[in-house]
């Protein structure tokens, strides 16, 4: 006896048959207990239990661990229907058990059913949120539920997050999809469907957008059985199984499923492609090599966004990102301060982080040493809103690829990071703010807090044990004068 999706092991026992082992191992001679005895048992003599009135019946020791076996189950089950709205008060023995202690106990001569004590029925409220609830379950598909998830979560993701979540939470359907063949309903969601879903994205390639690679659905690519190290890597896969736990959560939440099984039945391979390279700073020799006014000068002509944006990532240590959909208004005064302002306002600007958004003053060497509030102020005669109109903004919102590209081209041809064969370099473009913050940290010795009010990191619990929210501006001069200006490039080449 048992309720749909709990054990039956507790009840799956070995049927010893007429024979019931003794204290001895001795059988006995048949299933009324005679020579039957449970050692230590005050009640389970071999002359069987006594009545009320101090006879003996003739219960053997089978029939009195089936008896126990009967109420370990009766109470597992109470206990969980106990959380079960929709539990009725009935428990039915299942005909594949191999022992059924119910039935058992039923065959003895003499039973007599117990008087049903009637469940007490749900209220109005809970029946009406129950049936609702499972009925929705049936009722909407996976990819329907997935895109109310993105509509309700819109508001509440950072811009820079959006993408990300929404093309793993479609993909999430799309697998399960194509598995299966048709777009499945909520309440069809099982482990195994959870488990094909890991199988399939640990087979994905590494690169998926490679030329190669156009135009193969999931099982496709699956299909190809790439090495281990050109699959999607275990820290990959775990972002995507976390943002499809994500999605489960608030499916159980809007429409009942139970999530936490489904979530655990998310499994990365230990051996899941290679490991990546440890990213480092760049050295003074690299630096001055990638800076080299001849080389620097003359892979950096075609664009004003290739020659500013690593030397503005150089001086403040901003992502590429930040930098690259800078508008002309984003440089401004502030206490007399010339600053960067990082902000998300207008022209589909995003920041990665909530503390991303922030005041970074501009070093002294790029306004004096290079002009750069010059560059700024012609960008501005032009008309141009953007300070690098020439970036356009790609179909996964990034303005900042082209400059990835460029950096990548040219720091190989200066044989910094690997050569064109490489697949992963230990120095990118992001490698600048490494650069930035490593100094700071280990060998300018600067305050951590304002080190994190400059390069955009979220202050962590007993950093200094004064909560973020409490901490209030900085001086911008205090800023400037104590973070950007102790950095030691200059003097760099002067171009």
């Amino acid at each position: 006896m048992q309720r749909a999706g709990y054990p039956a092991t507790v009840s799956q026992r070995v049927d010893f048959g007429e024979k019931s082992p003794s204290n001895d191992g001795t059988p006995t001679n048949d299933a009324t207990g005679t020579g039957s005895s449970l050692s230590g048992h005050p009640r389970a003599s071999k002359d069987g239990p006594a009545n009320n009135d101090g006879s003996r019946s003739p219960v053997s020791r089978l029939q009195f661990l089936k008896l126990c076996d009967a109420l370990l189950l009766a109470q597992a089950a109470v206990i969980e229907s106990a959380s079960c709205p929709t539990f009725a008060g009935e428990l039915t023995a299942r005909p594949d058990y191999r022992l059924s202690a119910v039935r058992t106990i039923m065959d003895v001569p003499g039973w007599q059913a117990p008087a049903t004590v009637p469940h007490p029925a749900l209220d109005s409220a809970q029946a009406s949120t129950t049936t609702a609830t499972t009925g929705a379950a049936q009722a909407i598909t996976l990819s329907a539920a997935v895109e109310k998830y993105i509509a309700a979560k819109d508001p509440e993701l950072a811009e820079g997050s959006k993408r990300n979540v929404y093309v793993n939470v479609r993909q999430f359907a799309e697998a399960i999809t194509e598995t299966r063949g048709r777009d499945v309903t909520l309440a069809e969601l099982d482990r195994d469907m959870i488990r094909e879903y890991g199988r399939l994205m640990a087979a994905q390639p590494a690169n998926p957008k490679s030329r190669e690679y156009a135009g193969k659905r999931l099982h496709a690519l699956a299909a190809l059985d790439l090495p281990a190290e050109k699959r999607l890597s275990a820290k990959t896969l775990n972002t995507k199984f976390n943002m499809v736990r994500s999605l489960l959560n608030w499916l159980e939440l809007e429409y009942g499923i139970i999530a936490k099984p489904l979530n655990a039945a998310f499994v990365i391979p230990k051996a899941q492609g290679k490991a990546r390279p440890s990213r480092r700073p760049f050295t003074t020799e690299e630096l001055q090599r990638l800076f080299n006014p001849r080389s620097y000068l003359a892979a950096t002509g075609q664009s004003p966004a290739y020659f500013w944006t690593p030397l503005i990532a150089l001086f403040t240590g901003m992502r590429i990102e930040e930098i690259a959909q800078l508008l002309v208004t984003d440089i401004r005064l502030d206490e007399g301060v010339w600053c960067i302002d990082v902000n998300e306002a207008g022209d589909g600007k995003h920041v990665k982080t909530e503390a991303g958004v922030r005041l970074v003053p501009i070093h002294p060497f790029l306004i004096d040493g290079l002009g750069f509030l010059r560059f700024v102020e012609e960008q501005k005669a032009a008309g141009h809103h953007r300070l690098f109109p020439d970036l356009k903004r790609e179909k996964r919102g990034n303005v900042g690829g082209p400059i990835t590209t460029w950096f990548t081209r040219y720091r190989r041809k200066l044989g910094i990071g690997g050569t064109d064969g490489e697949e992963e370099s230990s120095v990118v473009f992001h490698c600048f703010r490494y650069t930035v913050i490593n100094h700071l940290e280990t060998q300018a010795r600067a305050n951590l807090r304002l080190i994190q009010k400059v390069v955009g990191h979220r202050l962590k619990a007993g950093d200094i044990g004064i909560p973020e929210r409490c901490s209030g501006k900085h001086p911008t001069a205090t800023l400037r004068d104590e973070v950007i200006a102790v950095l030691p490039w200059v003097p760099l080449p002067s171009f």
